[in-house]
């Protein structure tokens, strides 16, 4: 599987492609991590202006957009959402960056 993973990772490297299984597990992840999340929308973006390589590849940002009924969003704990985080950056690169919003606004989980 890491195999797998760095070859993938390569490929974007290389290409500019994101891996149709990355996308998928992009998709799923929050359904695995979190409750009360009716859609999770997410935008990916590897494009950096200064790129170590010739696509202008960088590590990225990957951003989710809870979609919920629930009025207030605190049942998510931190725990669950540096779980989705890890599991984001394993994925790609521990660089990759992970950007939340809750019904369009922007959000991060204030620690208690």
């Amino acid at each position: 599987m890491k195999k797998e993973i760095n070859r993938n990772r390569m490929n974007l490297l290389l290409y500019g492609e994101i891996q149709e299984f990355q996308v998928k597990n992009l998709q799923q992840f929050p359904f695995v991590f979190l409750e009360h999340v009716d859609e999770a929308r997410v935008e990916y973006d590897f494009t950096q202006e200064n790129g170590d390589n010739l696509l202008g590849i960088g590590s990225g940002t990957i951003t989710y957009d809870f979609q919920t009924q629930k009025k207030d969003f605190k049942d998510i704990n931190q725990d669950k959402l540096e779980h989705l985080t890890i599991s984001v950056k394993i994925l790609f690169w521990k660089e990759t960056k992970v950007e939340y919003k809750v019904n369009g606004k922007k959000w991060t989980i204030k620690k208690q």
